[in-house]
């Protein structure tokens, strides 16, 4: 029994004797340490150089859009501000600790993390540091750290409040902010995850990101991000119509039918007028499999955008056709060919955007054979957190089932287990449990 040895009862330690600790120095060591506090646990992983090092490589290897070599650059380069820097060992960490299953770091990552939103707080009473690159940086890891910590569904849009702050902080960014910017590319990672967040959260894309991605002179310096903005104004144009989404009178389903294929006019439009140097090889197609190859992780990224966005579109259009089957079949029963067609025309698309999805995952994941000619880097360079973020919103909005599900789920639980995304595992688990029913 509890409290017994032999017959007789054990004598349990006492806090305040003195003789209780003297015998056994780590007890007195952890009681001493209690007195000043709440016991992190312990880490369990044996780190041969100090955690925040390792927290910083496992980060910029995995997590950063930059890619590996800002790790290099870093190092070489100023300072990076404190508050950005406690940003990314907490990511890092959270990380590490998801990835080798320990709970002592996990405790230390949500330690910096702590810390992290107490320096944000401290820049934003500032005034002066509020809206400084490293304090944007910082809320956008913010988002990153609820990713990646996430253990159960009521968390899963916890990262969308941080997103949504950061844009907040860029709202008063003058042209002189933008000129210091080195990595212009990042933002637009981060608009897009931006946007994502928006239509899980059924409210418009901010009128000012919206702004900035259209007429920014930072995003007109690379012809590269062309693409990326079309792209993205076309995604607002969708926000819009889902943050407004009403079937409950004919006239403004009608209308919302209306603008769905506007919208699909402009994918289509955007994948036409794509230059050569955007197009992507198939390599196993001739051999009866799919397996895209893309110049680079950026057009992979944004390929993928667009067919979750389309995906999107004729989700919701199916659902507009739905809920006027009735109406259209007693006021205008010629109306009901064209109908027909176009959900049929629609459930193709699903289902062809769907393998484009998968013909790409094996690129955008880094488990392609390099032997077959591609020359990308590491995944984290497509935007991990932003495709993570994208089929967040998919799976809100569309009804994924069969072997799309289960790919999906596969899918989800790769990103989960490789770089220590918790919300990766979170969302295959509500997806299965969802495409069983």
């Amino acid at each position: 029994m509890t409290g017994k040895q032999d017959g007789k009862k054990r004598k349990q330690p006492n806090l305040n004797d003195s003789d209780s600790t003297a015998d056994d120095p780590s007890l007195s060591s952890r009681l001493s340490r209690r007195q000043h506090g709440e016991l992190l646990p312990l880490p369990r992983f044996n780190f041969s150089v100090p955690a925040e090092s390792v927290a910083q490589v496992f980060f910029f290897r995995h997590y950063s859009i930059a890619g590996a070599g800002s790790l290099y650059a870093v190092q070489g380069a100023a300072p990076l501000p404190t508050v950005k820097m406690l940003g990314i060992l907490a990511v890092g960490m959270a990380g590490v600790a998801n990835s080798e299953r320990d709970h002592g770091v996990m405790a230390l990552a949500r330690a910096k993390y702590g810390s992290a939103l107490h320096s944000i707080n401290d820049a934003i009473r500032g005034r002066e540091e509020a809206t400084g690159e490293g304090t944007v940086a910082a809320v956008v890891l913010m988002a990153m750290f609820e990713m990646i910590a996430c253990q159960e569904r009521s968390s899963l849009e916890a990262w969308i409040c941080h997103i949504q702050g950061a844009a907040t902080l860029i709202r008063h960014w003058s042209k002189d902010d933008w000129k210091r910017t080195l990595n212009v590319r990042a933002f637009l990672h981060f608009f897009y995850l931006l946007a994502m967040g928006c239509l899980i959260s059924r409210i418009p894309v901010p009128t000012h990101i919206q702004e900035l991605a259209r007429s920014s002179p930072a995003f007109k310096s690379d012809i590269h991000l062309l693409p990326a903005k079309q792209l993205f104004s076309i995604i607002c144009r969708f926000a819009d119509l889902h943050s407004s989404d009403n079937i409950n009178q004919v006239t403004q389903i009608t209308e919302n039918v209306s603008t769905a294929m506007s919208i699909e006019e402009e994918l289509l439009s955007w994948e036409t007028h794509l230059p050569d140097t955007w197009r992507y090889s198939d390599p196993d197609k001739a051999h009866g499999g799919s397996c895209h190859v893309y110049a680079c992780a950026w057009q992979a990224y944004l390929w993928n955008q667009y067919r979750i966005c389309r995906i999107l579109v004729h989700a919701v259009l199916l659902r507009y056709l739905d809920a006027l089957d009735v109406p259209v079949r007693q006021a205008h029963p010629v109306l009901m060919a064209a109908y027909a067609s176009q959900q049929e025309a629609s459930r193709g698309i699903l289902a062809t955007m769907m393998l484009g999805i998968r013909a790409s995952a094996s690129y955008i994941l880094g488990l392609y054979e390099k032997t077959k000619g591609s020359n990308a880097l590491s995944p984290e360079h497509s935007g991990v957190f932003g495709l993570l973020g994208s089929m967040q919103a998919l799976i809100g909005v569309v009804e994924v089932g069969g072997e799309d599900a289960d790919w999906l789920c596969e899918m989800l639980e790769v990103m989960g287990s490789r770089w220590g995304i918790g919300q990766a595992l979170v969302l295959g688990k509500y997806l299965r449990a969802k495409s069983s029913v």
